[in-house]
């Protein structure tokens, strides 16, 4: 591998890390607020 490989890789993995993050992030904003809505419907 040269450097301009691990520079790609390295970058590559980073922001698939990122973008994995934000999903998460906004995949469990999305579950509170669907079980919120319906704690609050259920009261």
């Amino acid at each position: 591998m040269t450097n301009a490989d691990k520079v790609l890789w390295g970058l590559t993995a980073v922001i698939l890390s990122l973008f994995v993050v934000v999903e998460a992030k906004t995949m469990m904003l999305n579950l509170g607020a669907a079980m919120h809505d319906a704690y609050c419907q259920d009261h």
